[in-house]
C-alpha cells in the first residue's frame, strides 16, 4: 500500500508507547503535509536530542545534562527521595509538582519492578546503588511511588525492608486505583497522593 520509506516510518512510529497503527498514520501524514513547517524542524530537534541525551549518574533520569537538571538544582530538597519505577513516572510527578508545588525533592528511577518472570532482580533495578545513595546522602525520608500493581507493591515492600529504621518511609496516599500506573494519573490525583502520603 505504501512505499518502503513511508512503511518504515509507520512501523517506527507504531513502536512508540500508546500509538497504534491508526495514530501512526495520522501523525506521519500530518508531518508529510507540513514538511517545511513541522517535519524539518522536528528532524533537527530530534537529532539534537539524540546527540545530547544521557542517563543521569545520580538518579537515572534521562536528560541532556549529567547530572540531570533535577539533581543539579541547588534549590531541591536533598534529604528526601522519591523512588519511581520509570522515567515516565518521574516526569508525571514533576509535571504535577510544577503546577501544585507538591514535591521538590530528589528521585531515583528503578527501571522497572522486581519480577522473577522477567528476570528483574535487585541488581538489575540498581537497588544496591539506591541504598548507597540513601545511606551516604543523609536522606531522612523515602517516598515509595511505585504503581499500585502486584509487582509495584512487592518492589515497594522489598525496598522498605532494606531502609534503616531512622529514615521515614512513606507511600502515596490512597486514591490511586488498584493496578494504576503513575504516569496515567491526572495531575490533581497525583499531587493529592503526594501531599497526603502516609507512613509505612
Amino acid at each position: 500500500m505504501y512505499n518502503n520509506i513511508i512503511e518504515n516510518n509507520l512501523l517506527l512510529l507504531g513502536r512508540l508507547q500508546g500509538i497504534g497503527s491508526r495514530s501512526s498514520r495520522r501523525i506521519l501524514f500530518d508531518l508529510m503535509k507540513k514538511k517545511e513547517g513541522l517535519l524539518k524542524p522536528l528532524i533537527t530537534s530530534l537529532q539534537e536530542l539524540y546527540e545530547s541525551i544521557a542517563p543521569c549518574e545520580e538518579c537515572f533520569n534521562l536528560d541532556t545534562s549529567n547530572p540531570c537538571h533535577i539533581c543539579s538544582n541547588p534549590k531541591r530538597e536533598k534529604n528526601i527521595i522519591c523512588i519511581v519505577e520509570d522515567i515516565s513516572s518521574l516526569w508525571a510527578i514533576e509535571r504535577a509538582s510544577e503546577k501544585t508545588n507538591s514535591y521538590n525533592g530528589l528521585y531515583f528511577v528503578l527501571g522497572g519492578t522486581l519480577s522473577a518472570m522477567k528476570g528483574a532482580t535487585p541488581e538489575t533495578l540498581k537497588i544496591p546503588k539506591l541504598m548507597d545513595k540513601i545511606t551516604n546522602q543523609e536522606i531522612n525520608e523515602v517516598i515509595l511511588a511505585t504503581s499500585a500493581t502486584s509487582e509495584g507493591r512487592i518492589t515497594a515492600d522489598y525496598i522498605s525492608g532494606l531502609i534503616p529504621d531512622n529514615i521515614k518511609v512513606s507511600t502515596l496516599a490512597q486514591g490511586i486505583p488498584m493496578g494504576g500506573e503513575i504516569d496515567y494519573l491526572d495531575e490533581i490525583t497525583l499531587s493529592t497522593a503526594i501531599n497526603l502520603r502516609t507512613n509505612r
